[in-house]
């Protein structure tokens, strides 16, 4: 056996041992789209770690997934929090009428 494959099968990443809960548990992805309201390929997403929106990892753990097999949420879209609401703008010329020589 290959070292590769032995430290794989002694230690599997979370999305195996998500994939291995679902699967003892006889959970398909279509299952948990239709109760979530989504699209499969979102699960798919979520379960590979691609996609990991708060709201639907806390939607999977009130279905009984373990929390501890799900990804970590990702911050949701737009600033961070504590970030300034408008941007800078640039210096504008001065065009008030004071300022004209004539």
């Amino acid at each position: 056996m290959e070292i590769g494959k032995q430290i794989d099968e002694n230690n599997p990443t979370r999305q195996a041992r998500l994939r291995a809960w679902l699967a003892l548990h006889k959970i398909r992805y279509g299952d948990l789209a239709l109760a979530l309201g989504v699209h499969p390929s979102m699960i798919t997403r979520i379960v590979s770690g691609d996609r990991a929106p708060a709201r639907r990892i806390r939607q999977l753990a009130r279905l009984g997934i373990p929390r501890e097999l799900l990804p970590e949420p990702s911050r949701p879209p737009g600033r961070p929090p504590g970030a300034k609401n408008a941007p800078r703008k640039a210096a504008q010329p001065s065009t008030s009428i004071s300022d004209r020589s004539e």
